[in-house]
Formats: C-alpha cells, structure tokens, sequence
C-alpha cells in the first residue's frame, strides 16, 4: 500500500483543499492517504473538514503552528520530521505556494531522512505563481523540475506557467479537476421577494471585489429586485464592508463549510474574478444547477458553453449591468441544464481520481 501526504496550507476553505480531499477520497486499497497542514486552521470549517476526512477514514497531522503562512512554511521541516520518519511517506503532493516552500525546506534540511524512491507531485491551480517572490519561486522551481513534479489543472496553467519558468523542460500533463456533485439542502437566509445573488471566494484582489463593489452600487441606483450574499473572508474584506456599508441589500457571511450543498438555492452566482487557475466554484455551481455571471477569462470561460450569454469582456460593468438588468429574459431552467451537461461530461471526479491514482502507480512521475 503506497501511503500519499498531501500537503497543504491549512484545514480551511480552498480549492486546493478541495482538489486533495476530493482525490483522496478515490475508494481504493493500493493507497493510504495522509493530509498535513502547514498551518493550523481555526473554526467552524476547519473542525468539518477534519470530521469530513475522518469520515472517509483519511489520516491527518494537524499543524502546531498558528501563524503566517510563509513564516510557516520555513518552520514546517522542524516539526514534520517526527511524522516522516514514523510514516515514510511513499509520494508526497503539494499544493501551491506555502506548501511548496514547506516541502522543499523539509527535502533540503532532512535530506539523510528521505528514501531516493520517494516522488513528489505539485499541482499547480492557479495561472500566477510567486508574484513578488521572484527569486523563491525561481528557487523552488527548479526543485519541482528535479522531481519532474508538476501537473496543471487547465492547458492556461500549464501556458502560463511554461512562459513564467521557460527553463522548465519536461512534459506537464494537465489533470482537470473533477468535482464531487453535491446533495442540495436549502440556505436560509434567503430574501423571498428578491433576486438572490451569491458572490463567494477569498476576499482578495483576484476576485474582482473591486468589480462586485461597483456592479452593487451602480445597480443600487436604479433596481431594488437583487441581494447580495457574500460569503468568504480575505485581506480586502474591511475595504469591501467600507464601501457597501450603506446598502441594505447586501450580506456578509465569513466561510461557511460545504457551501456546495447550499448553492442551489440561490438565484444567480456572480464571479467577476479578473483570473482564475480552473474555478472549482463555477463547476460546483453548474453541478448544482445555479447559473453563474462571469468575467470572460481563462479559468472561467473554460467552465461553461463557449454560447454562455452571462458573461462580460474585461470586467466591464456597463456590461454586467446589461446583464442583470436582462435575467428575467433568460430561460433560467434552460441554462442551468445547458452547464450542468457540460461540467457532467468534462469535470466528473472519477477522471480526476483516476488519472491521479495512474500517477501514483507510475514508476516514473
């Protein structure tokens, strides 16, 4: 039995988190899977997404550490090193950035403790990596590429990722992430006599919260028919409370666990993400049957019918505004079957477990 570690950066929301879990779960007796946070998740979610690991029997090795992710990751070796040693992992897979950072540290700190058999698989999720960690990245690439680790998500991440690090000379193959359809059980705080719009994700530039703030109060000045749940917690969440404080059709939420069961009772989901890796919540929302608003980039675009009409070029808002303004003239029933064949036929979770497991198996990664 090869016995998988996946690393990650903690116990808490992610698609990251999601993609591990959601591969780990493949119910088969060649593996073992571990999970092992950089650093220790708090709350609600992290307390359900360890009972959802137990439930599936999946081992986990909780972080003693609270702190900075990146501070994390360098101190990760010098308290991991007890659990490597007792378990020998056959295959570790991490999941960027902190997580990567934490795994190179540990190869090169305990080198005399890791088996020359031992592989390495990284799943990259995202289209940038780094940012204005230049020289870390450069670094930490060419350990990837030592281990011939990476896989991509979506052809744009494998693109983009060979334009960033040129000297990285072997094959990426691309693994779509394949998605866990869930079972819809009502969200209750709904608003009946209005249009429900969900806007969820990390609270950061990425997201286009800069967007989302702006659709709200352009809409604000000519329509009450919508409300805006917004539900995720990030850097920039204070700003985007500051700006829509006056409204009284918006609501915050903070994380909640297993928001995929819930999303089929809203309305619309609204996505103004200025890049995406391969957006797990587009997929999530298509298998529950809930139309999504985009932003037409790679990484969403990707998710949906190239015929999708909910979507905007660049982030235009006027765009948007078309958009909303027009919903009662879209056959909602017909869209939402028109996604949920598409992600049916091309985000399945057992190609995902599949082509994983065959990685595993393979006698060169």
């Amino acid at each position: 039995m090869k016995k998988i570690f996946h690393i990650v950066t903690h116990f808490d929301i992610g698609g990251s988190e999601t993609v591990a879990i959601n591969i780990s779960k493949a119910n088969n007796p060649d593996f073992e899977f571990h999970f092992v946070e950089v650093v220790r998740g708090h709350g609600t979610y992290s307390d359900a997404f360890i009972k959802d690991l137990e439930e599936h029997q999946i081992f986990y090795h909780r972080s003693p550490l609270s702190m900075n992710c990146i501070l994390g990751a360098f101190l990760f070796p010098f308290w991991f090193w007890k659990i490597h040693k007792k378990y020998n992992p056959d295959i570790y897979h991490t999941h960027t950035e902190s997580p990567d950072v934490a795994l190179y540290l540990f190869f090169h700190l305990f080198r005399f403790l890791i088996n020359k058999k031992t592989k390495v698989v990284r799943t990259l999720h995202n289209t940038k990596l780094w940012k204005k960690k230049h020289l870390v990245g450069e670094i930490i690439e060419r350990f990837f590429l030592k281990y011939q680790a990476n896989v991509a998500i979506s052809l744009l991440v494998k693109q983009s990722y060979l334009s960033q690090f040129s000297f990285y000379n072997k094959d990426i193959p691309i693994i779509l992430n394949g998605i866990e359809e869930k079972q819809q059980v009502p969200f209750k705080r709904l608003e009946h006599n209005k249009t429900n719009i969900l806007f969820a994700g990390r609270i950061v530039k990425q997201k286009g919260i800069d967007i989302l703030a702006d659709v709200i109060l352009a809409l604000n000045k000519t329509s009450n028919n919508f409300f805006f749940h917004i539900i995720g917690e990030g850097p920039l969440r204070e700003e985007l409370s500051e700006r829509l404080k006056n409204e009284d059709n918006v609501r915050f939420y903070g994380n909640v666990y297993n928001l995929a069961s819930y999303l089929g009772s809203f309305d619309y989901l609204f996505m103004p993400s200025w890049y995406e890796g391969l957006s797990m919540l587009s997929i999530e929302s298509s298998f529950a049957k809930l139309p999504v608003i985009i932003n037409s980039c790679a990484g969403l675009v990707d998710t949906l019918p190239k015929s999708w009409p909910l979507k905007a070029k660049d982030n235009d808002v006027n765009t948007y505004l078309r958009i909303f303004g027009n919903l009662d003239n879209y056959n909602r029933k017909s869209l939402s079957n028109q996604a949920y064949q598409f992600v049916s036929e091309n985000f399945g979770i057992k190609q995902m477990q599949e082509k994983y497991l065959s990685r595993y198996k393979s006698n060169t990664l």
